[in-house]
């Protein structure tokens, strides 16, 4: 910084704020620390601290999104804080730069020192989850030994046993613990029965049977919900029936998680099998789409006792989804016949491309089918290569993806390898980014590599940015690891300064991993996000984001003082129309629906990349996130839950939330257009 705080808070409100309508000067020291975050500014934002209560609990809150573990002793200082609010962004802060830091367990007996004393209940509560998203074995050992009578203690126990797991700690006491303070809910997830669902091990839940079984029958959606999850992990009939029993539940999504669960005991035996086979084709012809689109997949992946007796009864019933209205339940179903029952998947195949079908699902079943048949059919080889050499990226994707499991059956062919390099040549100039990552991954696959690759990797890594391809970026370097040549880390040396925070850290990697000696990453500062102080006097509270879906319309708020940065990304992005007519690319029944990339096949984004703001909040249903190719590099790519997915929390950028429209959410498929998306609320409107 050039200017020392002070100076540059003058010129902060006296230049950007020349009319502001935000007048306090807490408000204006508040816009300066998101600043200094968005800038990643560890040094300013400690020399910070001291001034108020309620700038110390923003300077803490920023620290979270930060999580640079050189302030965690800074941070730790405020555990003893007289304000109740900058203690419990303390808790937060400490849980997100410790986490995955070599520095942890030097603070897990301060943590644990401060619950014992602590005699807020809130803060205690923030104390041991902080732990969980933390802490190491020896923590969760601790957080399982706690015996607390208070329901929200033992609530923030249960919490702290699900973070733990999350990060793959789990003991048998912590089940013990989990099993011993469960205690049903009517509504809001029930962190006993999340935390026993992320446990894989089965003989650790076996004897929990009975506890699963009643949750399976709980008033609380979410609590089903992980019921059915965390029985999958027990092969038994009492956990099959208990399963068995939510595929028709009034919850879509409780049936999409039986459904799932359903797979694991298909390999029984062949009655069981049967049970599954018979109640799965009947959920085909379900009117939810999440539900019969879970159904194929789950039939796609079961592996049959009787393959060619099942092939003739089950194959035509899934044919028939290929004449559905869904588009994406027909490609959904060509993969699950190409999966499952290649030979029947190859007469519709063929049929299909006879009346001029090469759609994406085909050129993907093509792929699949090979594999399974373990033969390359050269009509349709001829296809593919004819696809690579277009210029849309999406079918030059999917056409890689099929040749890649063609050249398995034949790593000696030549003419894969010419076919390939040839088209990572085409595509990088053309900048089919997704295109390219797919080619870069085939080439340098330790099956196929060869030395003579590295220059068309180079010569591709020239054509792109990490400003507008990130992901392309990275998937390049990673491709240069192939070679194990030493001499190569100069060419990949100028990334270790590049703007991009993934960026850097992958070149480190792949320098360590040619030299055997890990760089140091460049501690250069980071460029700001795009940025314009003066959006925010059309603010006086949250602004409401209309997305209109053929469905209905969704009113979405976003939380512009806990996301400012993101906020005003999507606010710019929303009103120079950018989302109107965009696909939402991704949906993954019972977790997301996810849109706003520009090339539709997840790769693209906006012009520019913006930092992650991470902030206490869970990713509960309904909330809306960044989509992003790892920390700091978030653009236009967002996505709405449709459930409770504690996972994200803290990793992923969530700046709103649905007000109202879930029911024409749960209703999107794959491929649905963005009709539009519309801000309201930006005049007229007071405080918040």
């Amino acid at each position: 910084m050039k200017h020392t705080l002070t100076a540059f808070l003058w010129l902060l409100s006296s230049a950007i704020f020349a009319q502001p309508t935000l007048t306090e000067v807490f408000e204006t020291e508040f816009l300066e620390i998101k600043r200094l975050a968005d800038e990643r500014n560890t040094p300013a934002l400690v020399q910070a601290f001291g001034k108020s209560d309620a700038l110390d609990e923003t300077i803490l809150l920023s620290l979270g999104s930060v999580q640079d573990d050189n302030a965690a002793e800074a941070i730790a200082e405020k555990l003893g804080a007289a304000s109740e609010k900058v203690r419990l962004a303390t808790c937060f802060a400490l849980g997100q730069t410790l986490r995955d830091s070599p520095k942890a367990t030097r603070f897990e007996p301060t943590v644990i020192e401060r619950i014992m004393k602590e005699k807020n209940l809130r803060v205690k509560s923030a104390l041991i989850v902080s732990l969980g998203v933390f802490g190491t074995r020896t923590a969760l050992d601790e957080v399982a030994r706690f015996s607390f009578k208070e329901p929200k203690l033992q609530e923030a126990q249960a919490e702290a046993i699900a973070r733990f797991a999350i990060r793959q700690m789990f003991s048998a006491d912590a089940v013990q613990t989990l099993a011993k303070i469960y205690k049903p809910k009517t509504q809001g997830l029930n962190w006993c029965i999340y935390a026993l669902s992320r446990v894989p091990d089965g003989a650790l839940l076996s004897g929990q049977m009975p506890l699963l079984c009643r949750a399976t029958e709980s008033r609380n959606a979410d609590e089903r919900m992980f019921a059915v999850l965390a029985l999958s992990r027990v092969r038994a009939p009492e956990s099959f029936d208990a399963i068995a029993a939510r595929l028709h539940d009034e919850d879509w999504r409780v049936s999409v998680n039986a459904i799932r669960a359903l797979q694991g005991f298909a390999t029984i035996d062949a009655p069981t099998q049967e049970k599954i086979i018979t109640e799965l084709l009947s959920l085909l012809s379900s009117p939810n789409y999440h539900i019969a689109r879970t159904s194929l997949e789950t039939l796609a992946r079961i592996k049959y006792f009787n393959p060619a007796d099942a092939e003739r009864r089950i194959a035509p019933t899934i044919g028939n989804q290929l004449r559905a209205p869904s588009p994406d339940l027909s490609a959904t179903a060509m993969r699950a016949l190409a999966q499952a029952f290649p030979t029947t998947a190859l007469s519709y195949l063929y049929d299909l491309k006879a009346h001029g079908d090469t759609s994406l699902a085909l050129l993907e079943a093509i792929g699949l089918i090979a594999e399974r048949e373990r033969l390359i059919r050269e009509d349709l080889l001829a296809l593919l290569l004819e696809i690579l050499s277009q210029s849309n990226s999406k079918r030059a994707t999917v056409a890689t993806e099929s040749l890649v499991r063609l050249w398995n059956l034949s790593p000696s062919d030549e003419r894969f390898e010419k076919s390939l390099l040839s088209a990572l040549k085409f595509h990088s100039g053309l900048g089919n980014s997704s295109a390219v990552q797919v080619l870069a991954s085939a080439l340098s696959d330790s099956l196929f590599f060869k030395q003579q690759y590295l220059q068309a990797f180079l010569d591709a890594l020239a054509c792109f940015k990490s400003s507008d391809n990130a992901e392309t970026v990275i998937a390049l370097l990673d491709a240069l690891k192939a070679s194990k040549e030493p001499s190569l880390a100069y060419k990949v040396e100028p990334y270790l300064s590049d703007e991009n925070n993934a960026v850097r850290i992958t070149a480190a990697k792949v320098i360590e991993k040619l030299t055997g000696t890990r760089p140091q990453v460049s501690q250069s500062d980071a460029p700001k996000s795009p940025y314009d102080a003066n959006v925010f006097s059309r603010f006086t509270k949250n602004p409401i984001a209309v997305l209109t879906t053929q469905y209905g319309e969704v009113e979405l708020e976003l939380f512009l003082n806990e996301t400012p940065f993101t906020v005003l990304n999507f606010v710019a992005l929303a009103e120079r129309k950018f989302f109107d007519g965009l696909t939402f690319h991704r949906v993954v029944s019972n977790f997301v629906v996810q849109g706003g990339d520009p090339k539709g096949d997840g790769t693209g984004g906006a012009e520019q990349t913006i930092r992650s703001e991470f902030s206490p909040r869970s990713f509960e249903r309904g909330t809306l996130g960044m989509a992003s190719a790892g920390k700091d590099t978030e653009s236009s790519q967002w996505f709405v839950m449709h459930a409770h997915q504690p996972h994200l929390d803290g990793r992923y950028t969530l700046f709103g939330k649905a007000l109202r429209g879930m029911a024409a959410v749960d209703r999107l498929e794959q491929g649905d257009v963005i009709s539009a998306v519309r801000i309201k609320g930006t005049k007229g409107i007071k405080g918040k």
